[in-house]
């Protein structure tokens, strides 16, 4: 993490992951990241991150946001669909 730019989306994510502290806007800055794939990437550990916390109707609405995408060119993308079908 010393090496990462501390502005970063990437950051922010390690950030909240580690702090379990709250979004801060995190959503916001996931929706304005331009490449598809990291949207959808980021998208998922958004909802990975409210699935830990056990706050399943928000993951889930995450989950369906990253499927919607209809863009399956990242790893991350059939894990949401499996998600959002509660498997």
């Amino acid at each position: 993490m010393k090496t990462m730019d501390k502005k970063s989306l990437d950051y922010t994510l390690v950030r909240m992951y580690h702090d379990m502290a709250g979004d801060s806007g995190v959503a916001i800055k996931i929706q304005n990241e331009q490449n598809r794939n990291k949207r959808g990437k980021f998208l998922f550990y958004y909802a990975l991150y409210f699935d830990i916390l056990k706050k399943t109707d928000l993951a889930k609405k995450y989950y369906i946001e990253v499927v919607e995408m209809k863009s399956p060119m990242f790893f991350e993308y059939r894990m949401a669909e499996w998600a959002k079908n509660g498997d």
